[in-house]
């Protein structure tokens, strides 16, 4: 890629995606394009708002993204539907595969130099406790998976078929993204949560990446001739009581002290129950997430490593990083906070 080609970057304003578009202006991109929604929160993205042209479009809409490809070279597609929410079953498929359908054709049909899929490790079926998982692991269709796990798979099936079909394309998964953003979402608000006291954690193990180091395989993939290549995206292997007495010790507050039980995971079930039916809260929760997390996974990341040439930061300087951003924004409602990229 050259400076100046035009690079569109799908869910800019998200997590992800504004870390990307953040990491792109500041490597010296000036032609980037984001793609938002008409009511998008522009918190993340504030540094680079006026360095980038913004477009209202939905991936839905087939006609609206043919109008965006025609004059792009390259495609970040960091736009999904996050939710473990029952009630969002239908719409986390349609948004998710439906939506990643229409760019990859309209992609296609516009020769389009490279597509970078932000997919996740949700795509790599988890059969057992004590699994490792590297690129080469296989989706089971026998396997307990949750609506989030399957959309992505399948999500990343039509980018497969649009390699097949010519499209140059590269796919990311990455375990666990910490960082700061939006505190009452996603990975972001697991800070949040330790802030305001959390004595219970899983038992499990999974892998944790840095937000930046996310968007750093993304510009990685963008200057290097790499297609049709997948890389697991993780920094560390960690248990969620050190990611969490990390958290708890960088806030100051008290690590958590109290191991999910049988008993404990389906009495949080029933309170994310009452919440959804009576209170209209949002499921954060599900039996599947809750079995993952008392299970061991480890992610390799070798190869992300050595072909890519990426370099890990700590898992403990992101969290400190980010805990002290908590504890700024504690004193101003909560407002959203993202880390600086250097």
């Amino acid at each position: 890629m050259h400076k100046n080609d035009r690079i569109l970057v799908t869910g800019a304003t998200g997590f992800i995606g504004s870390y990307v578009l953040r990491t792109l202006i500041d490597k010296g991109y000036n032609n980037v394009v984001a793609m938002k929604r008409e009511k998008s929160k522009m918190d993340l993205v504030q540094p680079v708002i006026d360095q980038v042209q913004w477009l209202d479009a939905d991936l839905l809409d087939i006609s609206s993204i043919e109008e965006i490809i025609k004059d792009i070279k390259a495609v970040v597609h960091a736009a999904a539907m996050v939710s473990f929410d029952r009630r969002d079953r239908q719409k986390i498929y349609k948004v998710n595969i439906e939506g990643t359908s229409n760019l990859v054709n309209c992609c296609l049909e516009h020769d389009i130099d490279k597509f970078i899929q932000v997919s996740s490790i949700a795509v790599f079926s988890r059969k057992g406790d004590k699994q490792e998982i590297d690129e080469q692991t296989n989706w089971d269709y026998h396997a307990p998976a949750t609506d989030y796990a399957i959309s992505k798979y399948k999500a990343e099936m039509e980018v497969w078929r649009a390699g097949a079909e010519g499209l140059p394309i590269a796919i990311i998964n990455p375990s666990l993204v910490l960082g700061a953003g939006f505190w009452d979402s996603g990975s972001a608000s697991l800070f949040k949560k330790n802030y305001d006291g959390l004595p219970f954690y899983p038992r499990g193990v999974n892998g944790f990446v840095d937000v930046r180091d996310v968007a750093d395989a993304v510009i990685l993939l963008l200057e290097k001739p790499i297609v049709n290549q997948r890389f697991v995206i993780n920094g560390e292997n960690l248990s969620y009581l050190e990611v969490s007495t990390m958290m708890a010790e960088a806030l100051g507050r008290k690590p958590p002290h109290i191991a999910l039980n049988p008993f404990l995971r389906e009495l949080a079930l029933f309170r994310a129950w009452i919440l959804r039916n009576f209170f209209g809260r949002e499921e954060v929760i599900s039996r599947g997430t809750l079995r993952n997390a008392q299970r061991h996974f480890y992610f390799d990341s070798t190869k992300s490593r050595e072909v890519l040439g990426l370099k890990y930061r700590p898992i403990r300087d992101t969290i400190q990083e980010t805990c002290r951003l908590v504890n700024e924004a504690a004193k101003d409602d909560f407002q959203p906070k993202y880390l600086p990229l250097k």
